[in-house]
This record gives C-alpha cells, sequence and structure tokens, in this order.
C-alpha cells in the first residue's frame, strides 16, 4: 500500500522505442527435507505456507545487447552455484557473465543451496546430500528459465520512476522494542537507512502490463515458524 501510493505522484521515465522483453518463471519450493537457510541450528520445514519462486526477465534493446536478470526467494545464490549456470548458458545461449544478474530475497523461509553459509550448518552427512541434489536441480531449473525467458522476448514499452516506503529501520540505532512507542510519539528514527523503491514496468501490445520489477534496502527478519514461504 505504502509503495504503491508513493508511486502515483513519481514522474515516470520511458525507454525509447525498439525494446523487447521476454519473462518466464519456475517453482523451486524443495521437495526434500532440505534445511531453511541462514539458522545456526537444525530446522526442517514442516509445511509449505505459499510456493517459492525464481522469475527471469530479458531484455533485448533493439541494438544487438541483451541481459537477464533473475529475481529468487533464495537466501542467496553461491558462488558455486552461479558459475556453473554463467557458463552453460554462454555455452547455449552465448550470453557472457556481465549480462546475466542474479538477484535473491534473502529469505529465511527458503532453501539451502550449495555452499552458501557452509560455516553455519551442523555437518550431517545425509543433508549434504540432499542439499547437492536440490542445488544440482536449481543450476537445470536456472538455465532453463533464462532460455525461456529469451524465447519470449516480444516488443515491450518499458517505464522507470521511485516511489518511498518507510516501514524499514535502522535496528543497529533502534532498539526493535523501541521502535512502536517511538513512532507513536513521532520521534524520528536515528541512523542511516535507505527508503527508496526504484521501480521498473514492463507492457506490451495493448499496454497490457507484464511484469513490475522493484528493489528495496532491507534485511528481512526471521519469523518463529518452519514453513516454506
Amino acid at each position: 500500500m505504502a509503495i504503491a501510493g508513493a508511486l502515483l505522484l513519481t514522474p515516470t521515465a520511458s525507454l525509447q522505442a525498439g525494446w523487447k522483453a521476454g519473462l518466464s518463471k519456475a517453482e523451486l519450493t524443495p521437495r526434500t527435507d532440505v534445511w531453511l537457510a541462514g539458522y545456526g541450528s537444525k530446522r526442517v520445514a514442516t509445511e509449505t505456507l505459499h510456493p517459492l519462486w525464481m522469475k527471469a526477465l530479458a531484455l533485448d534493446d533493439g541494438a544487438g545487447h541483451q541481459v537477464v536478470l533473475i529475481t529468487s526467494d533464495f537466501q542467496g545464490v553461491p558462488k558455486g552455484m552461479s558459475d556453473r549456470v554463467f557458463k552453460q548458458v554462454k555455452k547455449k545461449h552465448g550470453l557472457q557473465r556481465h549480462q546475466i544478474m542474479f538477484t535473491f530475497s534473502h529469505n529465511h523461509c527458503g532453501p539451502r543451496l550449495g555452499e552458501d553459509l557452509i560455516d553455519y550448518y551442523q555437518v550431517e552427512e545425509a543433508q549434504e546430500e540432499l542439499v547437492r541434489k536440490y542445488t544440482d536441480r536449481m543450476v537445470i531449473v536456472s538455465v532453463d528459465l533464462i532460455g525461456r525467458a529469451l524465447a519470449d522476448l516480444q516488443p515491450a514499452t518499458i517505464h522507470t520512476g521511485q516511489g518511498r516506503s518507510t516501514f524499514a529501520v535502522n535496528r543497529r540505532n533502534n532498539r526493535e522494542a523501541d521502535v512502536p512507542a517511538l513512532l507513536a510519539a513521532g520521534k524520528a528514527l536515528v541512523g542511516p537507512v535507505d527508503h527508496t523503491v526504484p521501480v521498473m514496468t514492463v507492457t506490451g501490445k495493448d499496454d497490457n502490463l507484464r511484469a513490475i520489477l522493484f528493489g528495496y534496502a532491507c534485511h528481512p527478519t526471521t519469523l518463529s515458524f518452519t514453513k516454506w514461504c
């Protein structure tokens, strides 16, 4: 709500004609008992609150330049996994490393991947095998995702803008328990924080909205339950 309201008041810029955009998505919810990522102890998901996704946006500027952006519900993507994806995509589609960007929501309700934060976890041989197999599958999914986004390229209009949302709080400079009372009293919170929300929209023919891409600088705190979400 805060983001949408802010965007209504923010001017947008439209990129020049000739652009194309392609989209694809894939569900990445684990089918095995891979541990939840980012915890210092063993945590196994008991159920799925909602599916986890990886999505891709391919862009072509009409002058021979292509890029692909991948968003994902992972805590992070380890270098070992991304390097494998980059190598295969270069071989299959001719894209170089600088043409692909992996992003992730730093989700603590998502699965472990490869060697990401490997020193956090207890060493259990069976678990490491599950993580290895899941990571191998995600490499295949990622390469296929990029290929489908490139195959979907079609004429598009791209707009960019900037909104504002103020829920992010600097927790190093403000005690979490004190924040509600400080806000209720109208007192300013302290410490650096970035409340800007850069936004890009992609529309197709007949002005049909195809994609919305936005970012926000916020480190999500962990939830108390053990569910994929």
